[in-house]
Parts: C-alpha cells; sequence; structure tokens
C-alpha cells in the first residue's frame, strides 16, 4: 500500500455507486451484481462514467494520502471492483500506463490532466530486489523491450516473473514503516490484517479461474446463510484417511503425492445448495446435497439395488438407518429389523451376506481430476462410516481419453460409441488400439489411422501362429521350457 501512485479506472466503463453499510463504494457493475449475492443490504442508487472521474482523488488505503484518478486500458470490469490502485514499481501494468500517460499529452488533454503533473508522478520504491533493485517492474519491462500497456503477452510474462521474485526474495524497504526489513511474503499478511482493523478493507470472494455452467451461464461465488459443511478439515479424520491412503494400491503409483496433498489442503467443504437435483438434507429440506457429497460411498448401493429397484424385494419406502447400519455395519438384531420392516429375515440377512462378499470393492477407477474431490471424498467418507475392513483396496486413475491427438467434444462430433467401435472395427482391434494410446495418467490417444492398420497385422498373427502350429519338433530343448515360464508369468501377471 505504501507504493501507491494513483487510481487506474476505465474511463469508457460505466460504474455504479453502491449504498452498502451507510457508506457508497464505487465499483464496476459486474462487481456489484456480485456483491449482491455476497453482502446483504447492497443496492444501487447511481452510475458514474469512468471518463467522469479522471483527474479526482481518493484516498490511498491504509495510507491516507491523496492519490490522482488516471485513465487505463488493463481494467478489467469483471475483476475484482474493476479499479486498480497503482503500484508501479513492482507492478508492470502500472509501471505501463503511466509511462503511456506521460508520452501522450494528447491523451492527458482528452481528459483534462494536466500534462506536467501527471510527468511529476514518479514510482515509489518499496521492495529491494537481490535482481533487479528497488523498481522491479520499470527494470523488466525494459529487459523485455515492452513498449506500451497493450504489450499484453509480454506484459503477462513480466508480471509472473516479478511477482513471484517480489514475493519470495524481496525485503520491504525504509518506504514501508513498521515492515521495513521484513520478507515480503511475511509483510503481506500482516499489511491485509491491519486494513481490515481499521475498516479499510472488505472481504469479496472471487473464483480463482472463469468456471461456466452448462448452460453456459457464468459462474459468481454467492454467500448464503446457514450452509452446511462436511469438515474435511478434522486432523484425527485427515490422520485416519491418510491410513487408509497408506494401505490402499494406486495405479499409476505416481498419484500417492496428489492424493497425499489433496487429504492435507481439503478443508470445510460446502456440501449443499438450494437449486438442482439432488438428495434432500434430512434435517434441513430446502437444501439438497451436492452431488460431489452425495457420490462418495454409492459403491455400496449397487450391491443392494438389485434388492431396492431390480427385483423389488424391499421397497425403498420402510429402508431407514437401521437397515442400512445393519447391512454396512453389522449393527441390531436382523429378527427385529426385518419385522420392523415387514420383510423375510433371510432377506435381510442374505443382502448383509452380499454386501460383505462383495466388500471392499477392489479398485474404483475414475479420471484424474477427480483426485481432488471424488476420490479423496470416497476415500474420506469410507473410513468415516465403515469399519477398516470394508476400506477401499485400490484407487485407478486416467487421463482424458484423446481421438487422433485432440480433446473428445460432443461439438466437434470427434468422439464413438462403443457399439459402433465395435461395429466399425470388431473387440479385437477396439481393444489393441486403446491399449495402444498408453495408460496412467497422462492423456492416451485413440489412433484412427493405427486402428485402421493394427487388423492386418492382428490377421497376419493370426494366420502365421495357425500356419505353423503342429510344424516343429517333437524334442523339448531347454529353451522351450524358458519359453513356456516367461509365457506363464506374463498371463498370470496379466
Amino acid at each position: 500500500m505504501y507504493g501507491q501512485t494513483n487510481m487506474w479506472v476505465d474511463p469508457e466503463v460505466c460504474y455504479v455507486k453502491a449504498s452498502v453499510k451507510d457508506e457508497i463504494w464505487i465499483v464496476s457493475k459486474e462487481c456489484a451484481d456480485k456483491l449482491k449475492e455476497q453482502k446483504e443490504g447492497l443496492e444501487v442508487v447511481g452510475e458514474i462514467w469512468g471518463g467522469q472521474m479522471m483527474g479526482k482523488t481518493c484516498l490511498a488505503p491504509g495510507i491516507n494520502r491523496e492519490i490522482t484518478i488516471l485513465p487505463s486500458e488493463f481494467c478489467d470490469p469483471k475483476k475484482g471492483t474493476g479499479l486498480v490502485t497503482s503500484v508501479p514499481s513492482d507492478a508492470p501494468d502500472d509501471w505501463m500506463g503511466l509511462y503511456d500517460l506521460q508520452k501522450d499529452d494528447s491523451l492527458c488533454n482528452r481528459w483534462g490532466l494536466d500534462c506536467e503533473e501527471i510527468r511529476n508522478i514518479k514510482p515509489i520504491p518499496i521492495i529491494n530486489s537481490p535482481d533487479r533493485g528497488d523498481l522491479p517492474a520499470v527494470k523488466i519491462c525494459e529487459e523485455m523491450g515492452i513498449e506500451s500497456q497493450n504489450d499484453r503477452e509480454k506484459l503477462e510474462e513480466a508480471k509472473k516473473i516479478i511477482y513471484k521474485s517480489g514475493f519470495y526474495t524481496g525485503i520491504m524497504n525504509k518506504n514501508c514503516g513498521e515492515y521495513a526489513g521484513m520478507k515480503v511474503e511475511e509483510a503481506k499478511d500482516l499489511v491485509k490484517d491491519k486494513l481490515f482493523e481499521q475498516g479499510e478493507a472488505e472481504v469479496m470472494y472471487e473464483l480463482s479461474g472463469d468456471v461456466v455452467c452448462r448452460c453456459l451461464t457464468p459462474s459468481i461465488v454467492k454467500v448464503v446463510s446457514d450452509q452446511w459443511f462436511i469438515a474435511y478439515g478434522n486432523p484425527q479424520w485427515k490422520a485416519q484417511t491418510k491410513k487408509g491412503l497408506d494401505n490402499m494400491r494406486l495405479y499409476p503409483e505416481t498419484v500417492r503425492k496428489q492424493f497425499d496433498y489433496v487429504i492435507d489442503w481439503l478443508n470445510d467443504w460446502a456440501c449443499t445448495r438450494e437449486l438442482g437435483l439432488g438428495t434432500r438434507l434430512p434435517w434441513a429440506e430446502k437444501w439438497g446435497i451436492e452431488s460431489l457429497s452425495d457420490s462418495t460411498v454409492y459403491m455400496a448401493y449397487y450391491i443392494l439395488s438389485k434388492y431396492l429397484e431390480h427385483e423389488s424385494i424391499v421397497s425403498s419406502d420402510v429402508v431407514n438407518d437401521t437397515f442400512f447400519n445393519y447391512v454396512f455395519l453389522g449393527q441390531g438384531d436382523p429378527e427385529a429389523i426385518s419385522k420392523e420392516m415387514g420383510i423375510s429375515e433371510d432377506v435381510l440377512i442374505k443382502i448383509k451376506n452380499d454386501f460383505e462378499y462383495w466388500y471392499p470393492f477392489d479398485i474404483r477407477r475414475s479420471g484424474k481430476d477427480l483426485i481432488q474431490n471424488h476420490l479423496a471424498f470416497c476415500l474420506f467418507n469410507h473410513v468415516a462410516i465403515f469399519p477398516e475392513r470394508f476400506w477401499p483396496v485400490a484407487f485407478g486413475v486416467n487421463g482424458w481419453i484423446l481421438v487422433d491427438g485432440a480433446k473428445m467434444s460432443k461439438s466437434a462430433g470427434n468422439f464413438f460409441i462403443i457399439r459402433d467401435m465395435l461395429d466399425r472395427y470388431g473387440a479385437d482391434i477396439t481393444r489393441f488400439t486403446l491399449a495402444y494410446g498408453g495408460e496412467g495418467i497422462d492423456d492416451p490417444n485413440w489412433d484412427t489411422a493405427f486402428a485402421k492398420g493394427v487388423g492386418g497385422r492382428l490377421e497376419s498373427l493370426r494366420d502365421f501362429a495357425l500356419g505353423s502350429y503342429d510344424t516343429g519338433r517333437e524334442d523339448t530343448k531347454g529353451i522351450d521350457s524358458w519359453f513356456q515360464s516367461i509365457l506363464n508369468r506374463t498371463l498370470s501377471e496379466v
């Protein structure tokens, strides 16, 4: 906050005045739409064009110093408030925005700015960088030959380099008051805490990247009351889940580090939503359980489904916690439970025996993107609910299959239905091409040219085997025993 020289605003954007807690905030319209879902009582009470703010001043947060509002093209109304405080000493975008303005009198005149006053704005050094001194943004823009704020590709690269270097190796200098001499990574949280203590900062939740609904609506963060969470951050639960992971086989084994990381990283997880399909939360019917939280132990239900759905031996109307506690956990008296449910005791015992025969599941295979949710949740909830003998045995993780090197897409039409593949190529060629495509968490590739060519080679191999059958010598040599042993070993491993 000590290095702020001005505020950037897009002069071509219409901003809004929002009334919150007896204060008036000026933010972009997109920001106000997001804040309505996060702040109670927020109301839009007016509009103001960015151009109307040019040359006016505002107070820099945290230091109570007046800074000038200036025009910039890189302010994105969809990010944050749509307004940006400028620190040209350490932000390449800010330096080039100021540089562009200082060399273009016509731009200053267009917005009624004093050209000389703008040229007198100098970057304020706040961080000493071991490799680029105390004005790292200025230095890297010169090194990379960046000519204007519209040189976006170079600026994005420069920003990554400077922010990473500054955060991990930068030291706050004498201009930073009480934080002088601290590492940037230490001072960052202290500055943030101070801004909150002084009432000069507010929490706004933003997604880390663009998230688009299947209906093509952009997603935003909504803060809801009475939300329910699963406490994956509980340390005892994490320790138990780590134990479960240690006893599992993983295919490929290289994903173990990812599972370890996710178990450590997971915290409270919002497990309900107000809209959409899903099981209702039993103690709060207005909430539905969101799909990832609702799909953690359904492998156990696979075994029961034939009794409840296909053969209709047990009516779902009479299924309750007592039934599941007996089948899954062996708790309760089967005679009493069967009478309560109105089913045969023999049927109830058979269902339990079926479950115990098939569980634990030997392997659960899914895509690599689900390590961080579905697969981790599956392990967390199995160790929480089931005795250790029913914990998962193995997970398999795979990449996303490509078709001729391109990602599969319904819109592109480059996908196959299994039945069509069998009709077109046959089962052997389909299996062989899939196996040839690769495995593990790398993205395997379906190679159509390979599929078209491998059929002839498989037929040649078959013809060779049939034509050579029973034409060799009759005596057995050591090499024959060796070959038979290798073949048997390979078959056993497969």
